[in-house]
């Protein structure tokens, strides 16, 4: 009994790998494509394009790949889609006590990049967009603010932590974080992608929806270019948007520190459901030795080959 649970999670592993794979194939293929088309087919190829671009490319590489696995796995939407109503009260707990670790991952990562830069390694990862239009603004909001919350909330909190689950709560969080971590491929939000995807999983999985995920996902990612925005057209002086960046970063953790108060009251909150049934060494093993998610590290540890710069 025990070998079958195991064997169908190496199954279940490496076809939730190989979706992985596929979408970051698609996705580099796909840019690729678009350089090539703006350096020897586009002369005029502005911003504007570039940003509708990268919305078609993350939407492709999420969401087509995404229902293609479903397709071929004979998976329904509802089985990876919980969308289940939830309190208004409980989502903003969640979604401050979610963005209160994002805030905390990210001071992390900035220490873990100033350590490896003290031995001469850096990350060359870097988003370079400058949105000095109105749309141009709109179209740098929905590419970084609202495509990756819908897309990547659907394939890390809807496909590969709803298929995880089965074998426990606690192990499908955990992978379905490491693997939004390494996904992304480079040193600087690797640290910070796999602290906030267990935030992101716990949330999902306490609330039995992807509802409050996709929120505190747009949250974190929308703030960050709301204040890219502000700076490129200078709209503000940079000593206001300093002042109203950390008054908001202090307003999240005094409401985190609230909701973890309150929802403390239910002594059984905060922890997960382990499934026993498979030793976790067991189903790690299963997990990460399967085809997929071999195929899957490969690629990843390309990427953050590339992603690095020796001094």
């Amino acid at each position: 009994m025990e070998l079958n649970g195991l064997k169908k999670l190496n199954k279940t592993s490496s076809g939730l790998g190989f979706y992985i794979f596929s979408a970051i194939i698609v996705l580099n293929i796909l840019a690729i494509a678009g350089v090539i088309f703006s350096t020897f087919v586009a002369s005029n190829f502005d911003k504007t394009t570039e940003l509708l671009l990268d919305i078609v490319v993350s939407l492709m590489s999420f969401f087509i790949v995404g229902l293609f696995y479903c397709l071929i796995s004979n998976t329904h939407l509802s089985e990876i889609l919980p969308v289940n109503r939830v309190k208004p009260g409980l989502t903003v707990k969640l979604v401050f006590i979610a963005t209160a670790v994002a805030f905390v991952a990210d001071f992390m990562t900035e220490l873990i990049l100033n350590a490896f830069s003290l031995i001469g390694i850096e990350s060359n990862f870097d988003i370079d967009y400058t949105a000095t239009t109105p749309i141009d603004s709109v179209l740098f909001f929905i590419a970084v603010g609202v495509v990756p919350a819908l897309g990547e909330e659907f394939a890390f909190r809807g496909i590969i932590l709803q298929k995880l689950r089965k074998y426990g709560d606690g192990f499908a969080i955990l992978t379905s974080a490491l693997l939004f971590g390494l996904m992304h491929g480079n040193l600087v939000q690797i640290p910070f992608t796999f602290v906030t995807g267990l935030a992101l999983g716990f949330i999902t999985v306490k609330s039995n929806s992807i509802i409050p995920a996709v929120i505190t996902h747009f949250c974190i990612n929308s703030t960050s270019v709301l204040v890219s925005i502000i700076e490129d057209n200078n709209l503000i002086s940079t000593q206001i948007v300093d002042i109203a960046y950390l008054a908001f970063i202090v307003a999240v953790f005094i409401g985190a520190v609230i909701s973890v108060i309150s929802l403390s009251k239910d002594k059984n909150f905060f922890s997960v459901e382990k499934n026993n049934n498979y030793p976790l060494k067991e189903k790690i093993k299963s997990t990460f030795l399967s085809v997929g998610i071999i195929m899957t590290l490969i690629v990843v540890v390309l990427e953050v080959i590339l992603s690095i710069s020796i001094l």
